[in-house]
């Protein structure tokens, strides 16, 4: 389930605990205490959403925020950097489970944000595709903001991958661990945490812009 499936339920929210790696931990949700995945199946219906209302959604996502405890959007950057900053987390007696529990929450986030940038990207050049003959000066405005919020997610996307270099490969954990415990890893990680998160707040500003002043297609 995601974060938010029981970060904004009560009905869920109140079972659940904080791991000390990160994870919420509940074991109330289902009748059977043997569950281990639940699966939605079945045929799509409804409406899907309008361009508008996905570009809308999105700036709602992104949006630097705090709801209850957690930190979110662009903010969220933020509570990830003082978090790899904090020796507390990484210090000497840190053992190989709970430095590995770090390394996979370290690897969600950075998972995260290079897999949904790229993806975010392809959607808003799928856009600028579609519309970027129109003759309307307006509209050719509102395309070249979809190109360079586009820009900006890719930018994310590849910063998300230099990351993922500095921590390692899978192939060598040992080295990943040893990678993550290291402070001048951790340091360098912040620094890209921070142009990761600059890059972010560019595409977050320009898909306002679009919503400001929007074309008919958005309808």
């Amino acid at each position: 389930m995601g974060w938010n499936f029981f970060q904004n339920d009560l009905q869920f929210a109140s079972a659940a605990t904080t791991m000390d790696n990160g994870y919420f931990r509940c074991s109330t949700w289902w009748e059977n205490t043997d569950t281990q995945a639940v699966m939605c199946m079945g045929g799509l219906t409804g409406t899907p959403c309008g361009d508008e209302e996905i570009l809308k959604m999105a700036t709602a996502v992104m949006e630097a925020r705090e709801e209850c405890t957690y930190a979110k959007g662009l903010r969220a950057y933020d509570a990830w950097r003082r978090m790899l900053l904090d020796e507390k987390w990484f210090k000497n007696n840190c053992g190989f489970d709970t430095l590995f529990s770090r390394l996979l929450v370290v690897n969600d986030a950075i998972g995260c944000i290079g897999d949904g940038r790229k993806w975010a990207a392809a959607y808003l050049e799928e856009l600028a595709a579609r519309y970027g003959k129109a003759e309307n000066a307006h509209t050719r405005d509102v395309v070249q903001a979809c190109l360079s919020a586009a820009a900006h997610f890719r930018a994310v996307s590849s910063i998300a991958g230099e990351m993922m270099s500095l921590i390692g490969d899978w192939s060598e954990t040992g080295e990943m661990l040893r990678n993550l415990a290291g402070r001048s890893v951790r340091e360098q990680l912040g620094e890209k945490i921070d142009s990761a998160r600059q890059e972010d707040t560019g595409a977050y500003e320009q898909i306002k812009r679009i919503l400001q002043n929007p074309i008919p297609f958005l309808k």
